[in-house]
């Protein structure tokens, strides 16, 4: 493993784990969440952090995230093969917090780019 895939194991977006949940969560002092849907969420300081199926996998599940093109379609199979329970379509920032709370109960892995 390289230091930029350990970088990159450490944060989504340019941001570490505990300071994106304090911004999804509303209470970071200085960013906050803008827009919440149509597979992203924009930050007030203009970053864009992608939907959860490109940061995130279920090794057991064999749902494929890339194949659908409708944003709504491929919201509802990425929430399916995720295995993210209690998130509707197009709730983004729940979505990623719950991703992250399954990441750390091992559930999930993240996807390296």
């Amino acid at each position: 493993m390289n230091l930029v895939t350990i970088l990159n194991s450490r944060n989504i977006a340019g941001i570490q784990d505990d300071t994106l949940k304090s911004i999804l969560e509303g209470s970071h002092p200085d960013i906050s969440v803008k827009i919440g849907a149509n597979g992203m969420v924009m930050l007030s300081d203009n970053t864009i952090i992608k939907c959860t199926g490109e940061y995130y996998t279920n090794p057991n599940s064999n749902v494929d995230l890339k194949k659908h093109k409708n944003s709504v379609a491929k919201c509802h199979y990425v929430i399916e093969g995720l295995g993210v329970d209690g998130v509707d379509v197009n709730q983004c920032t729940r979505c990623h917090l719950r991703c992250m709370e399954k990441r750390k109960g091992g559930a999930l892995k993240r996807i390296y780019k």
